[in-house]
């Protein structure tokens, strides 16, 4: 009976891991997006909204295994959350976790079929 909870908790861990990735993508478009206005010059708006939109990522990046997304997104939001940040100090996080997510996105992509050419 043990057995067969345990095989059940793995199912489901492993479909909502899959859910994670998933939605990595749009995480990703988002972080940029931040980038993007952090080029613009910092407010307080968009250090909060980036403060928690890498929160969340901060929590769901350990729980799904992905220790290394996790880390730099504290950096990014304890960065986000010091009224003294500047776009310098935020910036280079802000990529090293872009470049994370993209790095996971990669990683989790099925291999390509091996094409035939010029048969």
């Amino acid at each position: 009976m043990e057995q067969i909870d345990q095989q059940k908790w793995d199912g489901l861990f492993e479909d909502l891991r899959t859910r994670y990735l998933k939605r990595l993508p749009e995480r990703l478009d988002a972080l940029k997006a931040a980038r993007d206005a952090f080029k613009f010059g910092t407010t307080p708006e968009l250090c909060e909204r980036l403060a928690l939109q890498t929160h969340k990522m901060v929590g769901s990046g350990k729980t799904y295994g992905f220790e290394t997304i996790s880390s730099r997104a504290r950096i990014v939001e304890d960065l986000a959350r010091q009224p003294s940040a500047s776009i310098e100090d935020i910036l280079p996080s802000v990529e090293a976790l872009i470049d994370e997510c993209r790095k996971v996105i990669r990683d989790s992509e099925p291999p390509q079929a091996p094409v035939l050419r010029d048969i």
